[in-house]
């Protein structure tokens, strides 16, 4: 349960701080007429819920004040970082993503990881 929690966590945070720099690059774009400027998007495996508050831990500290972080999302069960990375990245569900074996990540019924 632990890992699951510190999983949704960090992608929660992940996926606010792409959605927050996309939207900020894009309406600059716009208004420019320029190219498009790149977003990159770091994912960090085992990192916990808590970690984002850690004095001992500034950088992510910074990054929580500076940027966005979402109160929640809802991972696959078991957590399985691949999986995850990819719904975050294409924002589709993971059944509906074309994955080697999904069986594997997401057995016969869709689950959601309790809070």
């Amino acid at each position: 349960m632990r890992r699951s929690t510190s999983m949704s966590a960090l992608h929660a945070f992940l996926l606010a701080l792409a959605a927050s720099l996309g939207g900020l690059c894009g309406a600059k774009t716009l208004a420019t007429g320029g190219t498009p400027p790149r977003v990159i998007l770091i994912l960090v495996d085992g990192v916990r819920w808590d970690y984002l508050d850690e004095p001992q831990l500034p950088g992510f500290t910074a990054l929580a004040r500076d940027g966005v972080k979402a109160k929640y999302v809802v991972p696959i069960m078991p957590a399985n970082s691949y999986p995850n990375w990819y719904s975050i990245v294409t924002g589709e569900s993971v059944r509906k993503l074309t994955l080697p074996n999904p069986e594997v990540f997401l057995g016969s019924e869709p689950t959601l990881c309790p809070f």
